[in-house]
């Protein structure tokens, strides 16, 4: 099922909400994050869903970290009352604070939309990849 028309996923340091209904973004990574050393610590990394042309009611946002060696991480579960398709765009913006790094290689971060008990996007998860290297 499609859930929006575009669906922009961000992965950055932190994420601020502001007055007037806005985001600020802060530290946007680009597909890879360099670290100094394994076993880093960061003290949070955000992860911001922009949804724009929703098509499909939900009513919560499931985001499912995999480090590079395939550990899962606890799911973060961003209820709402009802995002409706009427509503036409909506962000979601989920912290994992802190945010251990163990392992170097691509780390998965996977995205469902559920309706009540349903996982609407089951067999097609929204899925961004982040590289994770030595600098």
């Amino acid at each position: 099922m499609e859930i929006a028309k575009h669906i922009k996923i961000i992965i950055c340091d932190n994420v601020r909400f502001e007055v007037g209904n806005k985001l600020s973004i802060m530290g946007i990574y680009t597909g890879s994050l360099r670290i100094q050393k394994i076993k880093s610590l960061l003290p949070t990394l955000g992860i911001v869903i922009l949804l724009d042309g929703i098509k499909a009611d939900f009513t919560n946002v499931i985001v499912r970290y995999t480090d590079p060696k395939g550990k899962k991480f606890p799911d973060i579960v961003i209820s709402k009352d009802v995002v409706a398709k009427e509503i036409q765009s909506h962000n979601f913006v989920a912290h994992f604070s802190p945010f251990i790094v163990e392992h170097f290689g691509t780390a998965e971060f996977k995205i469902f939309f559920i309706n009540k008990d349903k996982i609407l996007n089951e067999d097609r998860p929204i899925i961004e990849k982040l590289e994770i290297s030595l600098s």
